[in-house]
């Protein structure tokens, strides 16, 4: 029994048998059991579905802890119901004050429905996406909001503070069904990858700085073949300066690329100290020599 638990929680007696067969899992148990002791970034914890999963969204607890994870879902589903009551609800990376853990998923799908269970990569923390289908299904009271305002502003995925990542790699997607909105967070220095993910056109992404927080940023590895929309939420914003939003990392931007880059229209900067639509008094544009989108001040027209 021992044995078996040491093996459930990825800490056996010789390293290399730990990461080189992965804990198969077929429960929530066993599945937050196999996820308390990350491995290295050369040999992560290995943590394999069995069957689909239904996630607990009411315990207020991180599901796996520090180090190195790799998640295989082999197809399977791993699906969350929102409670009347979750408060913080569970989430599943780095959150808070934790210490940071970098958490892969490969072939695997998520059917979120609200946000008491998040996905989550702060301060140093990193989630990788491979081949990895999330869907984000609006509760109740989502859908009255969204009957008032036409969107649903809040979130399951997130990506913020220093030395965050989030990658969104090939055959990975994410979008909201029924109603659009907000599909994931970048804020305070986090950094979104894009290297064949995709967000699907009718929803977008809320990207936020405030005051002297790091801005975040988006990584370009290929070509943008779908619209990038961005939520500005009151973003600090200095004078005349430019804030790049966009890099190209390993692929050069082109202005087919800065075409599919948008603001949503409720987007608005911290300009001079006074709060101001995007839309009409900002821009985005090119800068060729740093291979980056900026934003700065609608320039006046010559």
């Amino acid at each position: 029994m021992l044995a078996c638990l040491a093996m459930m929680c990825g800490c056996s007696d010789e390293e290399s048998e730990q990461n080189d067969t992965p804990v198969e899992v077929s429960d929530w148990t066993q599945l937050v059991l196999a996820c308390q002791n990350g491995g290295t970034v050369e040999a992560p914890t290995r943590v394999a579905l069995a069957a689909d999963i239904k996630l607990l969204t009411n315990t207020r607890r991180r599901i796996n802890g520090t180090g190195y994870y790799l998640i295989e879902g082999n197809g399977h589903t791993l699906s969350s119901v929102s409670e009347d009551e979750y408060e913080e609800g569970c989430y599943w990376g780095t959150f808070h004050d934790d210490q940071p853990a970098h958490v892969t998923f490969s072939d695997v799908d998520f059917s979120l429905q609200g946000c008491p269970f998040l996905l989550e990569s702060l301060e140093g923390g990193s989630m990788t996406m491979n081949n990895v289908n999330i869907t984000i299904t609006p509760t109740e009271e989502e859908r009255n909001e969204a009957a008032q305002t036409g969107y649903i502003f809040s979130s399951s995925v997130w990506c913020g503070g220093e030395g965050s990542r989030l990658e969104l790699n090939e055959g990975t997607s994410i979008s909201r069904e029924e109603v659009s909105g907000t599909v994931l967070g970048v804020q305070a220095g986090g950094t979104l990858v894009l290297d064949g993910g995709k967000i699907a056109s009718d929803d977008f992404i809320r990207f936020t700085k405030n005051g002297t927080e790091d801005m975040p940023v988006i990584l370009l590895k290929r070509s943008l073949d779908f619209p990038l929309t961005l939520y500005m939420v009151n973003m600090y914003f200095a004078g005349s300066s430019e804030l790049v939003v966009v890099r190209g990392e390993g692929y050069t931007l082109t202005e087919a690329d800065l075409a599919q880059v948008a603001w949503h229209e409720w987007s608005a900067v911290r300009l001079n100290g006074v709060e101001t639509p995007c839309i009409g008094t900002m821009e985005f544009y090119l800068d060729q020599e740093e291979n980056a989108i900026k934003m700065r001040e609608k320039q006046a027209e010559a």
